[in-house]
């Protein structure tokens, strides 16, 4: 089983990343909510999530451009091109990053005990960033002549990180208030961390054969095949189907009804670390490289000579079984609930989530009922630097089956009909979107949650 979870998260790490979601918190009869805050609370008394089928999600994005910004607007015998020159000069902000990632819910189950709710999760994880600076995209459109005297490759970047997390919530009513948390035993299963990334390259605009690179660099990995000095790979056995390293981590959140139509949440979530213990490398780099040209002469040619660098320092580490530590990616959830009419609710959501400094975003929409056979919320979301971001949460319930569908850009759902529409596709564009993401799953709910002032039975 354990060598079935590494070959999935070796699979995920370079394929999918577990972005924040803001639909899904609009459907709090879905457990998979309370993975944003463990105050929220289902109508169910029990819910029950078997492996492989209760929760499936992966979502990629960036922060730097969209698909459009890549491709010429006009049409080029037929068909847009790839124009390297647009790319790098829509690009806006000085850091950016590409996110992947997924989720797998191995096994979950909620269920109320008088005015108590307990739960327990298992689930693998993935996240894997790259980030880049601008920079990077200038030199490869106009060369070093476009990108000034100095090019910035500082915080060029790649993280992984893929581990087993096994969670125990609780959640209480108090009054009007509504506390909970999650503690959580963290599995490591892969990591890559850069843990330093000081880049640049000083050009002599007067003598474009002159420059100086100038560079620190160090990567820490576990469960990685590395490769040493000498060129030997690390050659996998049955040590590498096991943990690579464990840790700990914790949500806590609280909702409070501050009058009887509004609920106001807040949560802090994935607080905690992973220690790193077994197969672990650790890349260390640092050089200074300056260069005048080459210089050719008649009489170097007849000697053999030719004058190359000026100067070369370069120093490199490589070590194996170091142990380190990685924290998991913290984020802040602020959520609102208005009660509109007896089955329409509006709700917002605001997140801050942590990846080399503070990523807002947020989300603001409309959740309806039709009893218990059918939820949807229709909102729009505000990640990756767009504004506009049409989703949808979908929840069908026949019987004790509860079917989920969600995502935070219908672009996911129609870039099939749209893609052929081109640019000029209408307001669910793909190629104008910064991210795509996609959550299903079913799980088996019963019963109805007893003596519970919820938003949902207030207005009768």
């Amino acid at each position: 089983m354990k060598k079935t979870l590494i070959i999935i998260s070796c699979f995920m790490m370079f394929g999918l990343n577990a972005q924040v979601e803001y639909s899904i918190q609009s459907l709090r009869n879905v457990y998979q909510a309370s993975d944003y805050n463990p105050a929220y609370r289902s109508t169910y008394s029990l819910s029950l999530g078997l492996p492989g089928i209760s929760s499936i999600y992966g979502a990629v994005g960036n922060t730097g451009f969209n698909f459009s910004d890549v491709i010429t607007e006009e049409l080029i015998n037929g068909s847009h091109r790839l124009d390297v020159d647009r790319l790098a000069g829509n690009i806006s902000r000085k850091k950016n990053y590409l996110f992947a990632g997924a989720q797998v819910n191995l096994f979950h189950i909620q269920f109320q005990e008088k005015n108590n709710f307990w739960s327990f999760h298992s689930k693998v994880r993935t996240d894997t960033r790259f980030s880049y600076p601008k920079d990077l995209f200038v030199l490869a459109a106009d060369g070093n002549l476009g990108a000034g005297n100095q090019i910035d490759l500082s915080g060029l970047a790649f993280d992984q990180m893929s581990y087993i997390e096994n969670a125990l919530g609780y959640n209480k009513k108090v009054g009007d208030w509504v506390y909970g948390f999650k503690l959580k035993y963290l599995m490591g299963l892969t990591n890559i961390r850069t843990r330093k990334s000081d880049l640049t390259w000083d050009i002599n605009q007067d003598d474009i054969y002159q420059y100086k690179f100038s560079g620190n660099y160090e990567v820490l990995t576990a469960g990685i095949p590395t490769i040493d000095t000498a060129g030997n790979t690390n050659e996998f056995d049955e040590t590498w189907a096991k943990p690579q390293g464990n840790g700990l981590a914790i949500d806590i959140g609280a909702s409070y009804q501050i009058i009887p139509k509004l609920l106001l949440s807040a949560s802090i979530n994935d607080v905690g670390f992973i220690r790193w213990k077994k197969h672990t490398s650790s890349y260390k780099a640092q050089e200074d490289f300056e260069y005048d040209g080459i210089v050719v002469t008649i009489q170097s040619l007849e000697k053999g000579e030719i004058s190359g660098p000026d100067t070369i320092d370069y120093n490199y580490e490589y070590t194996q079984g170091e142990k380190y530590t990685t924290s998991v990616r913290a984020n802040l959830n602020l959520s609102a609930r208005y009660q509109l009419l007896k089955r329409l609710w509006a709700d917002a959501v605001i997140n801050i989530s942590a990846y080399r400094g503070l990523r807002p975003g947020g989300s603001v929409g409309l959740y309806w009922e039709w009893k218990r056979f059918l939820n949807v919320s229709l909102s729009n979301t505000m990640s990756y630097g767009r504004m506009l971001n049409p989703a949808l949460g979908l929840v069908i319930k026949p019987g004790p089956l509860q079917f989920y569908i969600v995502t935070d850009n219908m672009a996911t759902l129609f870039a099939p009909l749209m893609v052929p529409k081109g640019l000029s596709a209408p307001l669910i564009n793909p190629y104008k979107s910064k991210s795509f993401g996609i959550h299903v799953g079913m799980n088996l709910v019963f019963g109805r949650v007893k003596d519970q002032e919820t938003l949902q039975s207030i207005v009768k």
